[in-house]
């Protein structure tokens, strides 16, 4: 399920991708290709939102989450910028802005504690955000006082939402372990047990004796038409043997 919708995603920006280049090539009609480019990175957009709500269904770990978001903030981010209208230019790339600084964020989060290959990917992610920030931040008035005062106050906003989501994420994850947490005394220690994971393997014994009942049951019903099928055996033979001494007569 989340697969397709990734692979749907990529489809959708990948081909406004080819538009744009198209039309800064100016090989394509430019009026009709920009309008296609920009519906297609809209529906890029919409169908990231998609994927984070199936993410957020729990078809997924809480970095899926995270990242989903992440996924889903820039491109609605670029979204945005490709479909700028002049009377609406200041709303829009003070949106776009925030939704590609969150998007950052997030990504900074993720890479906390991984792999040095993963890292690697998430910094690839960031620094495809980073020309993305520079633009709305230049459409926006660039360093003048009024426009750095907003762009610090906004960062300061998005790291507390971005804290504020990990805490609770780290929240539900304690109140869960608590849930499924229990100790047992053996042998004069304290035994600590995961009640989830005691669930899935009485799961997987249950499956398992299930599954060698049934399979002695079908060799249970084999042994008995066994003898069935031995006896048919011998009346055909017996028929067949009289057809013969018949005929022969």
């Amino acid at each position: 399920m989340l697969l397709v919708k990734i692979f749907e995603v990529e489809r959708y920006w990948a081909y406004a991708m080819h538009l744009k280049q198209k039309v800064a090539q100016s090989i394509m009609d430019t009026k009709r290709a920009q309008k296609t480019m920009k519906e297609k990175f809209k529906q890029a957009a919409d169908t990231a939102k998609e994927l984070l709500d199936l993410c957020k269904l729990k078809l997924g770990t809480d970095d899926t989450v995270f990242e989903a978001e992440a996924y889903y903030l820039f491109l609605r981010g670029q979204a945005l910028v490709e479909n700028e209208k002049p009377e609406k230019t200041e709303e829009t790339f003070r949106e776009a802005l925030r939704d590609m600084h969150k998007a950052n964020e997030l990504y900074t989060l993720l890479r906390q504690d991984k792999d040095a290959l993963t890292q690697i990917i998430y910094k690839e992610k960031m620094d495809q955000i980073e020309p993305f920030i520079r633009l709305s931040f230049f459409k926006l008035g660039g360093e003048n006082p009024k426009n750095k005062a907003y762009f610090e106050a906004m960062k300061e906003e998005v790291a507390k939402e971005v804290a504020a989501q990990r805490e609770s994420v780290q929240k539900e994850k304690k109140t869960k372990q608590a849930a499924n947490y229990m100790e047992v005394k053996y042998g004069g220690k304290i035994i600590p047990l995961n009640t989830e994971q005691l669930q899935i393997l009485y799961n997987a014994i249950t499956k398992q004796l299930g599954d060698a009942e049934q399979a002695k049951t079908s060799a249970d019903k084999i042994s008995m038409l066994a003898p069935s099928h031995a006896a048919n055996r011998g009346i055909l033979k017996a028929a067949q043997h009289d057809r013969e001494v018949a005929g022969g007569g």
